[in-house]
């Protein structure tokens, strides 16, 4: 299972791995695979669609990412 530790990748916490779900199924309802990606000694997200990919290295980016394809303002959950 992925885990992440607070912005990053890494150990984890339940509560670093329920907000690491919600955003992988919010970006699922939009039709978006969130993956977490290992390459030599770095993890990262990745957020993928159609074909194309976009790069995230904190959890802080994915819900950046996630609030320009849903048109909120960023830093504001639902």
């Amino acid at each position: 299972m992925e885990t992440i530790h607070g912005d990053t990748p890494g150990a984890s916490t339940p509560a670093d791995l329920k907000q690491l779900a919600t955003l992988r199924a919010r970006f699922a309802l939009l039709g978006h695979e969130l993956r977490v990606v290992t390459k030599s000694d770095s993890m990262f997200y990745e957020v993928h669609r159609w074909g194309q990919s976009r790069h995230c290295s904190t959890i802080h980016d994915l819900e950046g990412f996630l609030a320009q394809l849903t048109g909120a303002k960023h830093g504001l959950r639902s």
